[in-house]
């Protein structure tokens, strides 16, 4: 099985913000709850808040 690491700020900018939580509340982790609660949860508002430190 191979793996691609896709960068969270390319994802949002081709398909948005929207569609990235839709596609992230599908996402499980039953090893790590707390992976899988960042991603539903905080991922997307650390992103952006990267991108406004980075201006």
């Amino acid at each position: 099985m191979a793996y691609s690491v896709i960068s969270l700020r390319d994802l949002m900018e081709k398909i948005g913000e929207s569609s990235c939580d839709e596609l992230f509340a599908d996402f499980l982790c039953p090893l790590n709850d707390d992976i899988e609660y960042f991603l539903k949860h905080k991922a997307i508002e650390f992103q952006k808040l990267a991108r406004k430190a980075s201006k």
